[in-house]
């Protein structure tokens, strides 16, 4: 998935914003692996009470709730428009 957004990017719209594009892309990376690396020892100290088997089965609910919400993402790309119907030229 993220190869995808990365290829996106890869050609803008806008080639002189490239990198500009390509930081905010990786601030959607960076900033959740931050933000659990700082919030999930207390949650593994308070509400897991430290049971590795709890964290992984926690991680797994999340994945297939994550995997359920995706499809409600509509992809526009697959939306398709109607091809433009060619008119049809009589010569006599």
């Amino acid at each position: 998935m993220a190869a995808r957004a990365v290829d996106r990017l890869d050609r803008p719209a806008d080639a002189e914003k490239t990198s500009v594009y390509m930081g905010i892309f990786n601030f959607f990376i960076t900033i959740p692996e931050i933000t659990a690396s700082l919030l999930f020892g207390w949650v593994m100290l308070h509400l897991l009470y430290n049971n590795r088997l709890a964290a992984v089965l926690v991680g797994g609910v999340f994945l297939i709730l994550a995997a359920l919400l995706m499809n409600r993402v509509l992809d526009v790309t697959l939306v398709e428009e109607p091809m433009p119907k060619a008119e049809t030229v009589i010569t006599s």
